[in-house]
C-alpha cells in the first residue's frame, strides 16, 4: 500500500513487501 516507486524499487516485495519492509 505504499507508493508505486517504492514498488519499483522493491518488484519482490510488491506492495505488500514494501510495507513489511
Amino acid at each position: 500500500d505504499h507508493l508505486p516507486a517504492y514498488a519499483a524499487i522493491r518488484p519482490n516485495s510488491n506492495f505488500g513487501g514494501a510495507k513489511n519492509i
